[in-house]
């Protein structure tokens, strides 16, 4: 008579482990199970996918223990295999974060957003740079994104500390001299907008158009990017529809001058008063 083994496999408990979520679709969830502080190791490049998988398996629900099947990972990542589904979640998903994580990333994070202002701003009654505990006083109340970019968390925060009152900041912009088609006049004056950069001025030309803006120079690098993106990026579409893709308006943008330090005035009025020294 044949004997018959049926091997229980023990299910690690959620508390032990660490979750890591990723939203497929509105109605699709699937989920991890990684070793403590796997996510970090793995984002960090100190251990590979398989090395931080508390279990080698895709769930729906990790604490009902509610794997998914392989039709439902087909579906939503067009494979079955776990080990590139979980590099997808782990790439693309949020982790389930200890206390103490979640602290250290605040922490570095404060700690980039107070140095990009510091090395981006001056205090506007003494032209003196600003000291560390200060702008760190100056961010009590301040609720900090802690997966946000520093850039754009740092504007959110001199928002925040002109309106309290606790800061009286002086912007150290960097002038610069773009050109871009004349048909992308919007979507630069927008792309400028989005990252907070102030136009000085603008001249346009039958083909061209020349902004004057003035930028941190924590923000420069991003601001070029985009620029020199709008017309690669609108060249590779094929709607044969825009306007900007014909002629001489198809040109890639370009910046045309070097960048020049400059002084500008506080933030809540840069903009008005460069338009009046340009003048």
């Amino acid at each position: 008579q044949r004997e018959t083994r049926i091997e229980v496999i023990k299910m690690p408990q959620p508390k032990q482990a660490q979750i890591v979520r990723y939203k497929a679709s509105k109605k699709e969830t699937f989920e991890l199970m990684l070793q403590p502080g796997g996510a970090k190791l793995y984002s960090e490049g100190k251990k590979s996918v398989e090395s931080v998988l508390f279990v080698d398996a895709i769930f729906r629900n990790a604490k009902k223990a509610k794997m998914a099947t392989a039709k439902e990972l087909e579906a939503a990542f067009g494979t079955s295999d776990v080990v590139a589904v979980a590099k997808r979640i782990l790439d693309k998903g949020s982790a389930q974060l200890s206390s103490s994580d979640r602290k250290s990333m605040m922490d570095r994070k404060q700690k980039q957003v107070v140095e990009f202002v510091r090395s981006n701003y001056i205090d506007s009654r003494t032209k003196l740079p600003l000291p560390v505990a200060r702008v760190t006083l100056a961010m009590s109340g301040f609720r900090l994104d802690a997966k946000g970019e520093v850039a754009a968390e740092a504007r959110r925060f001199v928002e925040y500390a002109q309106r309290k009152g606790s800061l009286a900041l002086r912007r150290k912009e960097i002038v610069h001299t773009v050109a871009v088609p004349i048909g992308y006049k919007s979507a630069a004056t927008k792309l400028f907008s989005n990252h907070g950069v102030s136009i000085i001025s603008s001249k346009a030309s039958a083909n061209d158009i020349t902004f004057e803006i003035g930028c941190l120079s924590g923000e420069l690098e991003a601001v070029l990017v985009g620029v020199s993106r709008l017309t690669s990026e609108d060249d590779g579409k094929s709607t044969g529809k825009s306007k900007r893709r014909s002629g001489k308006n198809s040109r890639q943008a370009s910046v045309k001058s070097a960048s020049k330090p400059k002084s500008t005035g506080d933030t809540k009025s840069r903009s008005k008063k460069g338009r009046r020294n340009k003048r």
